[in-house]
């Protein structure tokens, strides 16, 4: 596939002067004014037929809008860089005609003279019996370009590279919004704005003590989630608000007191309380000396979660709790007489070395480590599982300080260098805490189209209970035959990432359940298609840079699926961008 920028004819959202020429290509304006100075005298080009299937003949008609002194047409019609023959259908070359046998993006040029600007565009032209699958865009601009996140859902279709058109982010408007209490009062929030539109794309903002925000975002409704700064208000959910009202009223929901008790029934000072279901959340209660608390939230007559972390310091474990609270007005969250034991001393070696001056971190869970009852402490709600998770260093002998932990199985990650180590430990150790040496991955990348991938980026990601921000991202690059060698820590779960700096074939995830010394083979590369296209900002006829551009699945994807992008990149000084996605395809 070729890789040149390319720029695509489209049929507008945001239209200056142009014409549907690119397919299903996009979104946007299609025509390149050449500069502000010529803005007011255009050259624009439509394509007969609009979404051409290879082979083909097109027919392009020109057209000028605003026309100032001599006006002459030449054309210039490429694909991949080649120049494509055309027959002029007038005697003044204002249409012209030429073949497209095979699929991709013909690019198409038009220069009209007379301090005219020109049209640059281009024509997608699918393959015969091509797939097609929409893929969202997402455009993060930096703080320099007023424009909010957005989201863009284009179709693309299998077997040709893509041209996406000039997209032209929406400014949006700039809206005043107060956050205020049923009497008026104001009142500072967190506030996040979700689009019913595109929901992924989130605009996060805060109001001040008097109540007042600013937020700039795109037309539509929203649900808004208001979490105030103050306790004495429960946070709130507004479905499908409108952002022209500019007002969101909040006030002090429901009320849920409560005492929290450790294992002999004693009151538990300054353990934090929480409630939760979906996007609805409490506030969150600290226990006084009594092991009391209050907190507001709104019943939503559903399953709760309720969450209690102890104070600092202290050895019992955080409560996780699955609960129907209905109307319930008061509960008692009491701990369990479960099994812990202390790790002062213990040992940790990796490949039967100590490891000195190392984080070490712990997690543990154990079922039933704790109860929610009624207000009267007499009725069982729900069990609470236990849950600590703790990182720990270990000293210059390599051992570890005193530390009170859950006993049962615990996924241990020990930061040693390289790659670090994992181990699967059964608490309480008994003195040593051991994890396997590093292990190797090998496997060899090969090209969708056949042979080897030099120069391919292998990364492992953990997963599981130990994954966390910091650790360790091994990163290898495949050699001339493709061939990589991978050092990753022995028993670990591991996303493995492979990807194709080129953009010739499109980025793999392959899961490791249980790392350990092993050959993974040949890991082919899905093929890929480029998707390219340039950015610019609303009212500007320039491109628009540094806006981050993230590919993602739209339809048929969940969770994680649905966030993880299937390509990115960075929009450049001109403001365009290439990002490489798997191909969906041509059906036989």
């Amino acid at each position: 596939m070729a890789r040149a920028w390319r720029l695509a004819a489209a049929c507008g959202l945001v239209i200056a002067a142009s014409a549907c020429g690119a397919g299903n290509a996009g979104d946007d304006d299609v025509s390149d004014a050449g500069g502000s100075d010529s803005a007011a005298c255009t050259a624009v080009v439509s394509f007969e037929p609009m979404m051409p299937t290879a082979p083909a003949t097109i027919v392009a008609r020109g057209d000028v809008f605003g026309a100032s002194g001599v006006i002459t047409y030449t054309w210039v019609v490429r694909r991949g860089g080649v120049d494509v023959p055309f027959t002029a259908l007038d005697a003044d070359s204002r249409d012209i005609q030429f073949d497209a046998p095979v699929a991709g993006i013909y690019d198409v040029e038009l220069w009209v003279g007379g301090s005219c600007g020109p049209y640059r565009g281009g024509l997608n032209v699918m393959q015969p019996g091509a797939n097609t699958r929409a893929i969202r865009l997402r455009f993060v601009p930096p703080t320099s370009i007023a424009a909010p996140p957005q989201e863009r859902v284009i179709t693309i279709s299998g077997g040709a590279d893509f041209a996406a058109g000039i997209l032209t982010l929406d400014a949006g408007s700039v809206h005043p919004i107060t956050v205020r209490t049923p009497q008026a009062a104001p009142v500072a929030a967190y506030l996040r704005f979700t689009s019913r539109a595109t929901p992924d794309a989130i605009v996060e903002s805060f109001s001040d003590t008097a109540g007042n925000a600013s937020v700039r975002l795109v037309g539509g409704r929203y649900d808004v989630l208001v979490v105030p700064t103050t306790a004495a208000l429960a946070p709130l959910t507004v479905v499908d608000w409108e952002p022209l009202s500019g007002a969101l009223t909040v006030d002090g929901g429901s009320t849920l007191d409560g005492h929290v008790l450790d294992v002999g029934g004693a009151p538990v000072a300054m353990a934090r309380v929480s409630v939760s279901s979906g996007s609805r959340v409490s506030t969150v209660a600290t226990t006084g000396a009594d092991g009391s608390f209050q907190l507001r939230w709104r019943d939503g007559a559903a399953v709760e979660t309720i969450t209690v972390v102890p104070p600092a310091g202290s050895d019992l474990p955080r409560l996780d709790a699955s609960v129907e609270l209905g109307g319930t007005a008061a509960i008692t969250i009491r701990h369990a007489a479960v099994p812990t034991s202390d790790l002062a001393g213990t040992l940790v070696r990796v490949g039967g070395a100590p490891v000195a001056s190392a984080d070490v971190l712990v997690d543990v869970q154990r079922a039933s480590a704790g109860t929610i009852r009624d207000a009267a402490g007499t009725t069982v709600l729900a069990q609470a599982t236990g849950w600590h998770r703790r990182t720990i260093r270990t000293d210059a002998t390599g051992r570890l300080p005193a530390v009170r932990l859950l006993d049962g199985t615990a996924a241990v990650f020990i930061a040693a260098a390289g790659p670090g180590a994992f181990a699967s430990a059964s608490l309480p150790p008994g003195g040593t805490l051991d994890a396997a040496a590093p292990v190797t991955i090998t496997g060899r990348v090969l090209r969708a189209a056949g042979g080897v991938r030099a120069g391919a980026r292998v990364r492992a990601t953990l997963t599981g209970a130990v994954a966390h921000a910091g650790a360790p991202i091994p990163l290898v690059s495949t050699g001339a035959d493709g061939v990589f060698s991978l050092p990753v820590a022995a028993g670990a779960a591991y996303a493995i990432t492979v990807s194709d700096p080129t953009g010739d074939d499109a980025t793999s995830t392959f899961p490791i359940s249980l790392a350990t010394t092993q050959d993974l083979g040949d890991l082919p590369l899905p093929a890929a298609i480029t998707i390219s296209g340039e950015i610019r900002a609303t009212g500007q006829s320039v491109g628009a840079r540094a806006v981050g551009v993230a590919a993602l699945c739209h339809l048929a994807c969940t969770g994680l699926d649905r966030s993880r992008p299937l390509g990115d990149a960075v929009s450049d000084a001109a403001g365009r961008f290439i990002v490489a996605v798997p191909d969906p395809g041509v059906s036989p």
